[in-house]
């Protein structure tokens, strides 16, 4: 059994633990870019107040701070909206802080009531600011107290070069009160410091599954949720999915989800087309979360894909479905069914210096067969339908015979149905109103749908991957996969490498573009 392993948590040398890297520093940059928003507009608040109301009352300091501060926050937020390392979020924010708690000390120099003899029982605005830190930055908890005492020494140092200017001194006890509470502030928010630091790492190093750590989560459904991942010796990024222990708590479903998660897992590592998702590992963490590791594929799925761009030239589709094919093939060969074909299970994605390339995802309804063709009962329920009801065969939804390799084909011709026409074979308002018409209605020609004809022999096999009863469609993936690739290539425009990659090119430019692999090195060590 795989465990969660511990390590001590890098950290980068301005101090922000690595273990931010990921959902903890979007969490610190969308908390920073609210405080800089915030602060930007109540600063730009004053100045209209001096522009008109307090015209009389404005300082030479008050006028030159928010002029300087409403566009530095306000840019600093705006430079934050996008995602920055951790050196340039803590750089960032660190001149921000600064710049703001000079607005806040300047103006109150020129305001100093020099003649008051007894303490100050006003609480400077400094201090308060100082306590914000820890929140603020999750960096170790020294650097929140050196940026704390520099914030905490911007008033004695003001009052100093004041001095030094020939401006009369306050009294010795209203000086006192008014520059001792920030330095007190300054130690609290040193401990406070401690205590969120200590938590984030602890957060950080929660979110270690074996040799791999935790960046960003991708997506959530049924099975538990799919994060993006990095092997923390390899630099390797990966998709993590995961069950949490609070999705097994109930006792009736504990057993189901369990042989689910790792039948998926012992499936996906049998099948050995390049266009199935990889599996890299697979394990239990200390905390009981079941996960297992697969590779990371930059791109798009299919239902993405189409909400995105519209519907694809019928010669792309066939190129893309032979792919879908070849997978689905070697998976019915193994005994497998894979039972939940739909785009959003079909990735388009950058592999290597290859565009287009296709892998079929996400294995958890997979149903195994045994030599003589029977199911393993003991791997579904009674009475239940698995899959996505628009893509579901009618033998699936109806259970009039048993569930195979056809079902497969079924959900094949919806998805090409979808990436043709952009739209469903049946739509409906209630998932039971879908089931009913793959029940019983007969398909529309997707060239009646479409403003242009569709090659007709591709047409043909759509249809016929629809048909009702599963011996009617075609048997064998691996024809199937023969007769797609003959369609894109005779199909004006043909599509190929060239016309994929010039595609991305226009469409997915970032996506395009060939990783730096020294360029991640350098980063992940960051």
């Amino acid at each position: 059994m795989a465990r969660a392993l511990r390590p001590r948590a890098p950290t980068t040398d301005l101090g922000l633990s690595a273990g931010a890297v990921g959902g903890m520093l979007r969490d610190t940059q969308d908390r920073l870019r609210a405080f800089l928003v915030f602060t930007g507009l109540a600063f730009a608040g004053y100045f209209v107040l001096f522009l008109t109301v307090w015209r009389q009352h404005a300082t030479f300091s008050g006028w030159v701070t928010n002029a300087v501060l409403v566009p530095a926050t306000l840019g600093a937020a705006l430079w934050l909206r996008e995602p920055r390392s951790p050196r340039g979020v803590t750089a960032v924010g660190v001149v921000a802080l600064l710049l703001i708690a000079l607005g806040i000390t300047l103006p109150g120099l020129e305001e100093l009531d020099v003649l008051k003899a007894e303490p100050s029982r006003e609480i400077h605005g400094t201090s308060l600011f100082i306590l914000l830190l820890p929140f603020l930055l999750p960096v170790r908890p020294r650097v929140v107290l050196l940026l704390a005492l520099a914030l905490a020494s911007l008033l004695p140092l003001g009052i100093g070069v004041r001095t030094l200017l020939g401006f009369p001194s306050p009294t010795p006890v209203y000086t006192l009160s008014l520059i001792l509470p920030p330095y007190l502030c300054a130690l609290i928010a040193w401990s406070q410091a401690r205590v969120v630091y200590r938590l984030g790492r602890e957060a950080g190093q929660a979110r270690k599954l074996g040799a791999y750590e935790l960046e960003e989560r991708l997506g959530a459904g049924g099975m538990g949720e799919v994060w993006r991942g990095r092997h923390r010796f390899l630099v390797r990024p990966a998709a993590v999915k995961l069950i949490q222990p609070s999705a097994l708590a109930e006792p009736e479903r504990r057993g189901e989800l369990l042989e689910r998660f790792e039948r998926e897992a012992q499936a996906t590592a049998t099948l050995e087309s390049p266009h199935t998702v990889d599996l890299y590992d697979f394990g239990v963490a200390e905390d009981g979360t079941l996960y297992y590791v697969m590779e990371y594929l930059r791109g798009i799925d299919l239902e993405s894909c189409i909400e995105r761009f519209g519907a694809l030239p019928p010669s792309r589709v066939a190129f893309l479905l032979a792919q879908a094919c070849e997978s689905l093939a070697e998976a019915h060969r193994r005994g497998l069914v894979h039972r939940d074909i739909k785009p959003a299970n079909l990735q388009l994605c950058r592999l290597g210096e290859r565009f287009d390339f296709l892998k079929v995802l996400d294995f958890g309804l997979v149903k195994l067969r045994s030599v003589t063709g029977s199911s393993d009962a003991s791997l579904t329920q009674e009475g239940r339908v698995h899959g996505t009801p628009a893509y579901l065969a009618p033998e699936a939804i109806d259970g009039s015979v048993e569930v195979g390799a056809p079902a497969d084909v079924y959900a094949l011709g919806c998805v090409a149905y979808f990436l043709l026409v952009g739209a469903p074979v049946f739509e409906g308002t209630t998932a039971v109103a879908v089931a009913a018409k793959h029940l019983h209605e007969s398909p529309r020609r997707p060239s009646s749908r479409l403003p242009e004809p569709l090659p007709r022999e591709l047409e043909e096999i759509v249809m016929a991957c629809l048909a009702k009863r599963p011996d009617a469609r075609p048997g064998d993936c691996r024809q199937l996969a023969a007769d797609l690739r003959r369609i894109a290539r005779k199909s004006a425009p043909p599509w190929g490498p060239e016309a994929a990659q010039a595609w991305w090119e226009e469409n997915l430019p970032e996506l395009a573009e060939v990783e730096n692999a020294a360029a991640s090195l350098r980063a992940a060590q960051a």
